[in-house]
């Protein structure tokens, strides 16, 4: 993995990352899981609703009772069915704490839709030393020193950070 010419094509998408001296590629390529999936600790499963092509190899996975709307409150659901019932506005390490940042596409249309009705676009997880993670699609793991590093056109806004206790 040349970690150093990775780094520099996710910053070219991540421009935030730029000046973000904890971020870094973490992880080869894989198509098997994405940032959902990582989020929530999984690494062998690609969680998204609505998928109905299949990747050779990849398992998809989302709870039949979830609708399958991609929008941030059927994101939330999921993540309460992990465990993760506070809502939380503060990204900094909490003792004991796991946390994860769920995005939004930004409202370029001006069409003031209800955060829970927007378009939920990744998640990133907090790890225990305070940095974050984030599964960049098919693509590369990063660290990256908060969940607005990564804000910008391809993934929008965090729409909201949830916490559970470790187990």
């Amino acid at each position: 993995m040349d970690s150093d010419l990775n780094r520099v094509n996710v910053v070219r998408f991540f421009p935030g990352l730029k000046n973000d001296s904890s971020s870094k590629v973490t992880s080869n390529q894989s198509p098997n899981y994405n940032c959902i999936a990582w989020a929530g600790l999984q690494d062998e499963e690609w969680w998204q609703p609505g998928i109905s092509a299949n990747l050779e190899g990849v398992k998809y996975r989302w709870p039949p009772d979830l609708p399958i709307d991609n929008v941030l409150r059927n994101y939330i659901e999921l993540f309460r069915k992990l465990n993760y019932f506070e809502e939380s506005i503060n990204h900094n390490i909490e003792q004991g704490v796991l946390k994860v940042a769920l995005y939004v596409k930004k409202d370029l249309k001006n069409l003031k839709l209800p955060l829970l009705e927007k378009e939920c676009t990744h998640a990133a997880r907090q790890l225990s030393s305070g940095l974050w993670t984030s599964k960049l699609g098919q693509f590369f793991d990063i660290y990256h020193s908060d969940p607005y590093s990564i804000e910008g056109d391809s993934y929008g806004e965090v729409g909201i950070i949830l916490k559970r206790k470790y187990p």
